[in-house]
């Protein structure tokens, strides 16, 4: 499937997160679609037809852990984007296995700076 620059995909299952993190993406001209868990975030991206260059995903959605939503849309996007994990969670185990998958953590608080990198990061890719 083809990958939309500056287009980013917001995943959590609380309303106000999803759209705090998806009006400071769009303040820095970016694109977003927002969905609460895996099975939204697949969907907006099926209908679509075209993957974010950027997907954020919060460590518990409804009905999921944020790295299994994670996993799955990388089946559906590929290596191409930048999926990123954000948890206030540093056990060892799971540092290593989002280290394993490929997958980036950003540790909460989540700073205003954390997501203008990511978004340069994800814009150069």
């Amino acid at each position: 499937m083809e990958r939309e620059s500056r287009l980013a995909l917001v995943i959590d299952d609380d309303p106000l997160e999803r759209m705090s993190f998806g009006a400071f993406i769009e303040d820095q001209g970016w694109r977003v679609l927002v969905a609460a868990n895996g099975a939204e975030a697949a969907a907006e991206i099926v209908g679509r037809a075209m993957c974010p260059s950027l997907i954020l995903c919060d460590r518990h959605v409804a009905g999921e852990s944020g790295l299994a939503a994670l996993l799955r849309l990388r089946s559906l996007c590929g290596p191409r984007v930048l999926y990123v994990l954000l948890t206030g969670d540093t056990l060892p185990e799971l540092v290593g296995r989002l280290a394993h998958e490929g997958v980036r953590a950003v540790y909460k608080p989540v700073m205003p700076e954390d997501i203008c990198r990511l978004l340069r990061e994800a814009g150069r890719a």
